[in-house]
């Protein structure tokens, strides 16, 4: 998600706010991977879907380690480009936050977009009909 801070200077009867920080929770922080508790955690079945799995954590990760630093910076960029702004009552002042963090917030929706979809196209790639024949060859009891 996207946070941030206001600096807000009260001038007479005005209120001026400028977005003081802006921040991303751009990741994972933990990725569960659930197996069938039919396949025992020893048997073959297990160790092949496992490996499978974990083969999509990695693909999920590698997307995040490419994108992370370009919609960090995306963010930046648009925060510092959010011109402070004159409000008449505490109340607006408040407000003022919230939408100059959605204008970041929409700002980062394409760069999104474009990570899930490359998410996507990594996942797809080794979930097909090809593959998944391959590794149910790897076990006697598939």
């Amino acid at each position: 998600g996207i946070q941030g801070n206001a600096e807000v200077t009260k001038m007479g009867n005005r209120y001026c706010v400028r977005l003081a920080n802006v921040d991303i929770t751009f990741g994972y922080s933990r990725i569960v991977v659930l197996i069938d508790k039919k396949y025992k955690e020893k048997s073959c079945e297990y160790k092949v879907i496992k490996e499978h799995e974990d083969t999509h954590v990695y693909l999920n990760r590698q997307v995040l380690t490419e994108f992370a630093p370009r919609i960090k910076q995306k963010v930046n960029e648009v925060a510092a480009s959010i011109p402070p702004r004159v409000e008449y009552t505490k109340v607006r002042a408040e407000r003022a936050l919230s939408e100059m963090l959605a204008k970041v917030q929409e700002a980062v929706k394409p760069d999104m977009a474009e990570f899930r979809i490359l998410q996507d196209e990594r996942n797809q790639a080794i979930d097909t009909k090809e593959n998944y024949r391959a590794t149910t060859n790897m076990c006697d009891r598939w």
